[in-house]
């Protein structure tokens, strides 16, 4: 599969997953995240650099809820957030290196 498909997939995922949330801020996450589709923006890497801003914002709530037992949708949104997560950095070039483990 292309580098484009591989990063459409992982955003759909991430999106299927958000849907299925109980989390207060769903709505906003899933206009941020379906705001970074590929056919929304001129190209690849303007659609990752959307992505990227989303999942900065998912990505520290997720953080603080990591150790809340309580927390809703706790581990499998994580992992697709870190999916994505890498395949922005791929797109990107980001020298950040890979996915923390942590989100």
């Amino acid at each position: 599969m292309s580098v484009q498909g591989e990063y459409a997939r992982a955003l759909e995922n991430l999106i299927a997953r958000v849907r299925l949330s109980s989390r207060s801020e769903r709505d906003e996450w899933l206009s941020s995240l379906e705001a970074a589709r590929v056919e929304r923006h001129p190209d690849l890497s303007s659609a990752a650099a959307r992505a990227r801003e989303a999942l900065e914002v998912i990505g520290e709530r997720l953080e603080r809820d990591a150790g809340d037992a309580d927390a809703p949708d706790p581990g499998w949104m994580r992992d697709a957030h870190a999916h994505l997560l890498a395949h922005c950095r791929a797109i990107l070039g980001d020298a950040s290196g890979p996915a923390p483990d942590s989100v």
